[in-house]
C-alpha cells in the first residue's frame, strides 16, 4: 500500500500533522486527546554521562529559558 500511494504523489511517511505550533499543540492536548502533554526532559536535571558536555548543558540551559516556544520559531 505504501508503494501504491508513494505512485499517487503521497509521502512513504507515515506523519500526522495536526497543525499550529508545539506550543499550541501542547496547550490543547489535553482537550484533544483526553491525555496531559508529555513532560519536557528539560524540567528534570540530566543524567548519564553526556550531562557533563557544554552542549548538553547549554541546551538544557536554553530549554528551561524559552521551553516550547524555542520550536515555535522553526
Amino acid at each position: 500500500m505504501r508503494e501504491e500511494r508513494a505512485k499517487e504523489g503521497y509521502s512513504t511517511y507515515n506523519t500526522i500533522d495536526r497543525g499550529g505550533t508545539i506550543t499550541e499543540l501542547m496547550n490543547k492536548c489535553e482537550t484533544e486527546t483526553g491525555l496531559k502533554p508529555p513532560v519536557p526532559q528539560w524540567e528534570k536535571p540530566p543524567y548519564g554521562p553526556h550531562a557533563g558536555l557544554e552542549y548538553v548543558r547549554s541546551w538544557f540551559e536554553r530549554m528551561r529559558t524559552e521551553g516550547m516556544s524555542a520550536w515555535d520559531k522553526a
